[in-house]
This record gives structure tokens, sequence and C-alpha cells, in this order.
């Protein structure tokens, strides 16, 4: 039992490390909430021009209305920019790259969730994993098993007591295995 607890839990830490690695950086992060920042900040300017182009056309006034459509469409062009770029961090982000690594959370290995299902299901299939599967399941189940199991006293009363029927135990005592009779 202590052994498959030891097992499970050095899985779990090497996970865990995985996990971890897979992770953003700081400076990613960082990154990626200036460009969400900033894509917010052009949504709303865009909203704020369309409608301003829109109370200007309707005034009459369509010379100031298309140099506000010109910046609004300028504002558009930026969004989508910035958008790539947000897309382009995001998925080079970590050092998983390009890979869009993802970690196993029953063995610890990394998977690419750009592999073909047959490479998956060999994964899934491999003894690695179905070994590591089976100590958890074993862990998990044992702790039940102890339960349905009642403690059934010792039977001190069968013949000879609890040593058996010669009585003082393994191996000692006449006619034991390495009794020699006589002198």
């Amino acid at each position: 039992m202590r052994d498959l607890q030891k097992y499970i839990d050095d899985c779990n830490r090497r996970i865990d490390a995985a996990q971890r690695r897979l992770e953003k950086t700081p400076d990613e992060i960082r990154q990626t909430n200036v460009l969400l920042k900033s894509i917010s900040d052009l949504t709303a300017s865009i909203n704020n021009g369309l409608l301003e182009v829109e109370i200007l056309g309707s005034m009459g006034e369509v010379s100031r209305a298309q140099d506000e459509l010109f910046r609004v469409r300028q504002a558009s062009q930026s969004k989508s920019d910035r958008e790539k770029e947000l897309k382009a961090l995001s998925d080079t982000s970590g050092p998983s790259g390009h890979q869009k690594l993802q970690v196993c959370d029953v063995c610890g290995a990394y998977l690419s969730r750009l592999d073909n299902d047959r490479r998956l299901a060999d994964h899934f299939y491999g003894k690695m994993h179905l070994g590591y599967a089976q100590m958890r399941k074993t862990y998990d189940a044992f702790p039940k098993e102890m339960k349905g199991r009642s403690r059934a006293p010792m039977d001190d009363d069968g013949p000879g007591g609890p040593r058996g029927p010669r009585g003082s135990g393994y191996r000692s005592g006449r006619g034991g295995r390495g009794y020699r009779g006589g002198w």
C-alpha cells in the first residue's frame, strides 16, 4: 500500500512539474493582457465612431462623416492587426510552442493536441499509461475493500491451538523437519 502511494505521489509530482513548465511566462501573460486591453479600447472606439458617422450623416454633414468613417476603418484595421498578434502569441506561447502540448493526467506524459487519433490511442493503450491507471484504480479501491472486510478473530480453539498440532511452532521440537532422531 505504501509503495502504491509512493509511486502515485511521485507521478503526481511529475504531472504538476510538467503542467508548470507548460504554463505561460509572466511576460507572455503581460503581453496578452496589453493586447486584450488594446483590442477592447479599439472596439469601443469603432463603435463610438460608427455612432458618430450615423449622427453626422443624419445631420447632413457628409464630409465630416466621411472623415470619421476613414478613422473608423483605420481603427478596424489596427484592431485586426492586434487580433493577429494575439493569436500568434497564444499559438507560440510557453515552451510548448507550436506543438500544443498537454500533460496526461494519468501517467504524466506529454501529449500533442495535434496528434492523430492513432497516436493518441497508442498512448492510452501503452504499458506505462495502463500501468499507472491500474495503480490508481487499485489505490482508490483499497480503502473501500478494507472497509468491506470484517476482521475475523484468529481461531485459537482449533487442534493444537494457534501453532498447529505439535505445539511449539515452525521447525522446532521433535518431529520437525530438521529433527534427527537419536544420538
